[in-house]
Order: C-alpha cells, then sequence, then structure tokens
C-alpha cells in the first residue's frame, strides 16, 4: 500500500477545484476595490473640472464679460457681452444656454446637456444673484457638490 501512494502523481480534482474557488475569490475582491478606486479618481477629476469651470466663469465676470444689468429692462439681471459674426458688440441676457456656449470655448463638452449622474450642469439664477455649477457624483453616494459664483466673481463652495 505504500508502494502506491509513492507512486502517485499530480493534483486531485479536489485540490484544483480548491485552488480555483480560492482564486476566483481573491480576483472578485481585487476587482470590486479596483472598480471603487476608480470611480473614486473619475470623481475627483470631473470635481476638479467643476471648479475650473466655476473659476471660469468667475473670470468673465471679473473681466466685465458677465456683468449685472442696471439698465431698465433687465436690471439687476446678469447680462453676457458678446459679438455679432461681423464683430459688432452685443448684450444679451445670460441664460444658461448662452453661458454653456461662451464655457464651451474654454471647456468644450464639458457642460452636460440635462442634469444626470456624472455631469456638470450649469443654472443662472433669474435675479442675478448668482450663477451655480453643479456636479453630480457618480460613486453612488448621491452626493452634490455646487460652486456659487457671485455678482463680484467669488467662488464658493456648498
Amino acid at each position: 500500500m505504500l508502494k502506491l501512494r509513492k507512486n502517485k502523481k499530480g493534483f486531485t480534482l479536489v485540490e484544483l477545484i480548491v485552488v480555483i474557488a480560492i482564486m476566483a475569490v481573491l480576483a472578485g475582491t481585487v476587482a470590486g476595490v479596483t472598480v471603487s478606486q476608480l470611480n473614486k479618481q473619475t470623481d475627483n477629476a470631473n470635481k476638479t473640472q467643476a471648479k475650473k469651470v466655476a473659476d471660469h466663469i468667475a473670470s468673465l465676470i471679473i473681466e466685465g464679460d458677465i456683468y449685472i444689468s442696471t439698465g431698465e429692462a433687465n436690471t439687476g439681471k446678469f447680462m453676457l457681452k458678446g459679438e455679432t459674426a461681423e464683430g459688432e458688440p452685443t448684450e444679451a441676457l445670460l441664460t444658461p444656454t448662452n453661458l454653456k456656449d461662451e464655457v464651451d470655448k474654454e471647456f468644450p463638452k464639458v457642460i452636460a446637456e440635462s442634469a444626470g449622474k456624472g455631469n456638470i450642469t450649469l443654472a443662472v439664477a433669474s435675479t442675478g444673484d448668482s450663477i451655480t455649477v453643479t456636479y453630480t457624483h457618480k460613486a453612488g453616494n448621491n452626493k452634490t457638490t455646487i460652486y456659487t459664483i457671485d455678482d463680484e466673481g467669488i467662488v464658493s463652495e456648498t
């Protein structure tokens, strides 16, 4: 009987199945942690991008391209300076659409068309109190970061 045991080589089927099961558990654990870390990095990068957009809007306010109207029709509302195709100066009431167009010049395709997970969206207060840049995080924690830019170009995070 001892002689038979000595000549036996290789692994049994049960041993192979146990090793494969252990490897599968380890691979699943590593994959879960990796995906979680990638989501966090993406969220951090997008939050930084939202901050850059807010800072860009603040610079437009400081430079005078976006300002509070004192005219009769739009008193107290944000206005946007621009140019026609012929280079003539124009002024328009600031809306999310024309603000998005202005931001797209510096940050193409960063602003979302509509709010949703992992998107950066813009909102313009109708009274001219503030402009907000909102980022909704992807990482499944339903967290939202809001940057508010006041009429003096000061950015604050809420």
